[in-house]
């Protein structure tokens, strides 16, 4: 099924950017992680991945 594709809402990359960049590194690799591998410590929110 992978790779998948990630959309990025305004609201999300404002929450990126209000992160300290170790964090936001972290979960950038996991969610990079998940789009290749389809793999990954997710929780599903409202019909998208968290």
């Amino acid at each position: 099924m992978p790779p998948y594709s990630i959309e990025w809402l305004d609201d999300a990359e404002a929450d990126v950017r209000a992160m300290d960049q170790p964090t936001a590194m972290r979960r950038f690799e996991g969610i990079l992680r998940f789009a290749r591998t389809g793999s990954g410590d997710l929780s599903r929110l409202h019909g998208a991945y968290r």
